[in-house]
């Protein structure tokens, strides 16, 4: 399974065994955003198709390290409204009706599948380069090992 994943170009749904879906309501996705452009831009493509076409809500992540997080000066409550908007209209350009922004302080590979669960996602959706090497991919490994949702990894390569 892992080759396949790796040599296929499309977005693959993977969905462990345990999974539990619900069609009868409206879906969570959550998206976990790195900052970076190559995986922004997969994902944001993959939910242009599906916004107009399935009832969704879009949670999207971004998880600081605790050396990058954002200097807030004297009025954090607006400039972290302000930052929030830059971040999402720079990375997840789709529509503010639709999605909302979680952030956390860590390791991404620890947060992700516990902001899965405390948003109550359904899908998790990853951009990523199709590199499972060692070192690499820390999120999509973790996802593939751990969750109990399906997961869409989307080629950012």
């Amino acid at each position: 399974a892992l080759a396949v994943i790796q040599a296929v170009a499309k977005p693959v749904v993977v969905v462990p065994p345990n999974a539990r879906i619900d069609t009868a309501r409206r879906h969570r996705l959550l998206v976990p955003l790195d900052g970076t452009g190559e995986t922004a831009q997969a994902v944001q493509t993959l939910l242009r198709r599906l916004v107009g076409d399935v009832e969704l809500d879009v949670v999207a992540l971004h998880v600081f390290d605790a050396t990058d997080m954002p200097a807030f000066s004297d009025q954090p409550g607006h400039e972290t409204d302000a930052w929030r908007d830059e971040f999402l209209s720079r990375w997840l350009p789709i529509g503010r009706q639709h999605v909302t922004l979680e952030t956390r302080v860590g390791r991404p590979a620890e947060a992700v599948p516990r902001v899965a669960r405390d948003v109550g996602a359904d899908v998790v959706a990853i951009g990523w380069k199709h590199n499972l090497a060692p070192g690499r991919a820390r999120v999509v490994t973790s996802l593939l090992a751990d969750s109990e949702l399906p997961v869409v990894l989307v080629s950012a390569a």
